[in-house]
């Protein structure tokens, strides 16, 4: 569950992250800004670079989750169910969030009805403090779910599986389209009868447009899935005792990462040429980080991966594969003096293909200009 915080916090926040995940470059308001439209959709995401002919880095924090229960190696998320509209649905929603009107926080959100008759074609979300009814329109390219506007704030409704926890889900949304004005998010599940809402609510000046919503990721019994019902493919990987699950849906042009609490979510938009880091969960509250994962996406048969360090011994530290759906995933955990060196150069990635032809990351994303 998100915090709410103002804006200036939020940009203390991701200063912060920038700091516990170096050489990643990221910098607050390009990260609360970088978004842009892909096909149905508009994805969130922030890209970083470490010079014309270097390796290709993204990474970004969305936000803090809860406990993500036992993590799996299955490739197959919960679909995103049809909604049963032979019956009656009613929930009273408290989204625990204070609106922001651009310059300070105000609120809390009052408690919202949610409710939607038999045969109806919508939802209704009503202000219980005052009887009135907020304006909704259908999520684009969520199916099923929809938007709605209140005062100084959004509440997304979205269909979800039986199981999915308020705590280990997150709205992936583009900043951008408020002008930097959303600083904060909660999300809440409500049961009627046997279906499942999502609650997403987010606190913001500027009114959420209905077609830049965005994603919204979850996890059921270790199992990444999306709302807008895109393929995940995942990996589960461990060493010196931590456990990392890496995801990627290609459809959403997404990639990222869940680890065991208290770590965060985290999610980019896919990069073919880039070396990715998570810092271990736990750690980095001083801004310090001791250990780290790195992993980069392969094309299939990727073998003898390593990454090279262009210091003035060209060091080298081998990594580990794992089939990721069609593709490859190469792993380390960085520890002690691995993570120190990372910040000293800049990171190549090598590695033998299907054939045995050598390959190098920088040499392709050269060439891909």
């Amino acid at each position: 569950m998100s915090r709410v915080r103002t804006a200036d916090d939020l940009r203390r926040l991701l200063a912060t992250a920038a700091a516990e995940a170096p050489p990643m470059h990221l910098e607050p308001d390009a990260v609360i800004a970088a978004a842009q439209a892909r096909r149905r959709r508009t994805m969130w995401r922030a890209v970083g670079t470490l010079g014309a002919a270097a390796v290709l880095v993204t990474a970004l924090v969305l936000g803090l989750t809860g406990p993500l229960g036992e993590l799996r190696s299955s490739t197959e998320p919960a679909s995103v169910p049809e909604w049963d509209t032979t019956r009656d649905f009613s929930a009273v929603v408290e989204t625990g969030l204070s609106a922001y009107d651009g310059e300070e926080l105000h609120g809390p959100v009052p408690a919202l009805e949610v409710t939607r008759s038999a045969g109806a074609e919508r939802f209704t979300v009503t202000d219980t403090t005052n009887g009135e009814q907020l304006d909704g329109a259908p999520a684009q390219g969520l199916p099923g779910s929809e938007l709605f506007a209140g005062e100084d704030y959004a509440v997304l409704l979205i269909p979800a599986p039986r199981g999915v926890d308020g705590r280990s889900t997150e709205w992936l949304f583009d900043w951008s389209a408020l002008g930097n004005s959303g600083v904060g998010q909660t999300a809440r599940v409500v049961d009627d009868g046997g279906q499942t809402l999502l609650v997403h609510a987010m606190a913001a000046a500027t009114p959420v447009p209905p077609d830049a919503v965005g994603e919204v990721v979850w996890v059921v019994d270790g199992t990444i899935g999306l709302a807008s019902g895109e393929e995940v493919q995942q990996a589960e990987v461990e060493s010196a005792g931590e456990r990392l699950v890496v995801w990627r849906s290609p459809g959403s042009d997404l990639v990222g990462t869940f680890q065991d609490p208290p770590s965060p979510l985290m999610a980019s938009h896919f990069t073919r040429y880039a070396l990715y880091r998570s810092p271990v969960r736990g750690e980095g509250a001083e801004g310090q980080v001791s250990r780290l994962w790195s992993f980069v996406v392969l094309p299939e048969g990727a073998q003898q991966v390593r990454a090279v360090l262009d210091d003035e011994v060209g060091t080298v530290v081998p990594f580990e594969t794992v089939p990721l759906g069609p593709e490859t995933l190469a792993y380390r955990l960085l520890d002690g003096v691995e993570v120190a060196q990372s910040d000293t150069g800049v990171w190549d990635v090598a590695w033998r293909d299907a054939s045995g032809e050598p390959r190098h990351l920088s040499d392709l994303a050269r060439d891909a200009g």
